[in-house]
């Protein structure tokens, strides 16, 4: 009995420390961008390609107005919900008489009745998913065999990195697409493979480029399944993943924009330049930040990956080669520089990275004391 209850203390404080690390995460990511709207009060006065507006109108341009998943949740929520209960909360007022919507939101269009709801929804849910991407990330580190201490460490620091990746731009789908990446991958190793197709609907819904993402998984399912069984598994996650491509691309193909945003003179010219790896762009958790791929950021990657690499299985090995391959050819023709939240697929990858890293730590501490 006491074993249990032991257990139950433990898993409770991994939780605890879980839930602070996403709720200091998220207020670094919204406090920054937002939801891309503009904020006067703010000095946020660029209109956005893929402000919350136009994408719940489904006016954004492509390929920003494709992130439809939150849009769609907003707006399927905002249908079954009673006009007279979304009147309540919009003129809901805290204890002081202060309304709600303005003690909490300096954004414009949260204070407004036209899009107050839809609103606080995709706020919401977007902390709702970086809980989400906690959670996913300490079951996927736990299952590659680390003690839930060093799992809890290692998701938190990536959560609280999210903020740090989103310089120069974020979004507010980038949250759900870490915990779509890593539920991925756990479920590619832990779990029958049929649970990727539904998967695979959303997580192509919420961002289009999982479907670039899906080849990665194949040498995780090998790693438990006959050729045959992956090649099938991995074949039908992309047929899913297709299918909502085509459907989005199909609804959207009158909206001005591409298809893709090409930037690779942007960053040629970025690379040609390193002093603008050095210049400040934004701040972060009230910091001012250079962009997040910088000298010093790559120095402490190459780092990891030397000093990682070996503590990574078989299967992580080749899924984090073959994510490279796909992804740094996609960053550098098709991203704006400076990001390295468009680096996501190395997301994973990282995670273990510092699982590895703090492992080894670990050891040494006890070794020397």
């Amino acid at each position: 009995m006491l074993t249990h209850v032991r257990s139950a203390l433990r898993s409770g404080c991994c939780l605890l420390i879980l839930f602070t690390a996403t709720a200091a995460s998220f207020p670094g990511f919204y406090q920054k961008w937002h939801f891309r709207e503009v904020i006067p009060a703010l000095d946020l006065l660029a209109p956005s390609a893929s402000s919350l507006d136009h994408m719940l109108d489904g006016t954004a341009p492509r390929p920003f107005v494709y992130r439809q998943l939150f849009p769609a949740i907003a707006s399927g929520i905002d249908s079954i919900t009673p006009i007279a209960a979304k009147e309540r909360l919009f003129s809901f007022r805290t204890k002081g008489g202060s309304l709600v919507r303005e003690r909490f939101f300096v954004s414009p269009l949260a204070r407004s009745h036209e899009y107050f709801f839809d609103y606080l929804v995709v706020y919401v849910f977007t902390f709702a998913f970086a809980f989400l991407a906690s959670g996913s990330m300490f079951m996927l580190v736990r299952s590659q065999g680390f003690n839930p201490l060093l799992a809890t460490a290692a998701a938190s620091v990536m959560i609280l990195l999210m903020p740090v990746f989103m310089s120069v731009g974020g979004y507010y789908y980038d949250y759900a697409e870490l915990a779509f990446l890593v539920i991925a991958v756990f479920i590619a190793l832990n779990l029958p493979w049929i649970w990727m197709i539904p998967l695979a609907v959303l997580a192509t819904w919420n961002k289009e480029s999982f479907l670039l993402f899906v080849p990665c998984l194949y040498p995780l399912l090998r790693s438990k399944c006959s050729k045959e069984a992956s090649l099938a598994a991995t074949g039908a996650t992309g047929l899913a993943a297709s299918a909502v491509v085509f459907a989005l691309r199909s609804r959207f193909a009158h909206n001005p924009g591409g298809s893709v945003e090409f930037h690779l003179h942007d960053q040629i010219s970025y690379l040609l330049h390193p002093m603008k790896m050095l210049a400040p762009v934004d701040s972060t958790y009230g910091i001012i930040c250079i962009p997040s791929l910088n000298p010093i950021t790559v120095l402490v990657l190459v780092f990891l990956a030397c000093e990682g690499w070996s503590g990574l299985s078989l299967a992580m090995r080749r899924f984090t080669f073959l994510a490279a391959l796909i992804n740094v050819p996609l960053f550098v023709l098709f991203c704006a520089p400076g990001e390295l939240r468009n680096l996501s697929f190395l997301y994973v990858s990282l995670l273990l990275l510092i699982a590895v890293q703090m492992k080894k730590a670990e050891g040494s501490s006890e070794g020397g004391s």
